[in-house]
């Protein structure tokens, strides 16, 4: 792998080409030598550039062309890059030329969980149809719904349980996603939550219950 450290060499445009998504030019660049798996200061390949914009045809291209699969930057892949923008197509794409669509970054964070985060309900429902694993857990024990519950993304807590999210899990501390939406005043997810079934008698670890947040922050 080459390493492009700022300038405008062959893989230094390569990589901008990529970015936003001028497939002619990728090729051309490529043709004459630029190296489809260089790599950026950020440790970003192409390939990583163009899922990350939704550039799904030009991901296709690359993938043809020998770009690495599975590679990380610093911190994440391409996969979980297109899953947190809601690129679902290309989300698609990638897990049908080898991604893990299961595999953590290096904070533990699925593809899924990157979705069901940021309330990308299509691609959530797209990568749990592409297998996805509804209940995985990152560092924390948080899953999917811990995350689409916290930020209040309603559509998606709905769509994680019809696919079989365990509205009761708990985290490291034996926080619900009821807890999560709870504290975080969610009141339309929390009504979603209960009537889905969580438990608003589960105690965290300090044993407060849903109810008891509730009270204490005035919802």
């Amino acid at each position: 792998v080459s390493h492009c450290m700022g300038g405008w060499s062959l893989d230094g445009r390569l990589l901008h080409a990529a970015s936003l998504g001028h497939t002619d030019k990728v090729l051309r660049h490529i043709e004459m030598g630029a190296n489809v798996n260089c790599v950026d200061e950020a440790h970003q390949s192409p390939l990583l550039k163009a899922a990350e914009h939704g550039h799904t045809a030009l991901v296709g291209e690359l993938l043809r062309l020998g770009a690495l699969v599975n590679t990380d930057d610093r911190d994440s892949n391409a996969l979980h890059y297109a899953s947190y923008n809601g690129h679902s197509d290309t989300c698609a794409l990638l897990v049908r030329h080898g991604y893990d669509i299961n595999r953590a970054n290096k904070f533990g964070y699925s593809a899924l969980q990157y979705a069901a985060a940021d309330g990308r309900t299509d691609t959530v429902v797209r990568l749990l149809e592409l297998g996805a694993d509804v209940n995985g857990t990152d560092k924390m024990r948080w899953t999917a719904l811990h995350r689409a519950a916290g930020n209040g993304h309603t559509d998606t807590v709905r769509a994680l349980v019809s696919y079989g999210a365990d509205v009761n899990a708990f985290d490291s501390q034996f926080y619900t996603p009821l807890h999560e939406a709870t504290w975080c005043g969610h009141t339309e997810t929390v009504r979603e939550l209960v009537l889905l079934g969580a438990d608003v008698t589960r105690a965290d670890l300090w044993g407060n219950t849903p109810i008891d947040l509730a009270k204490s922050t005035g919802e």
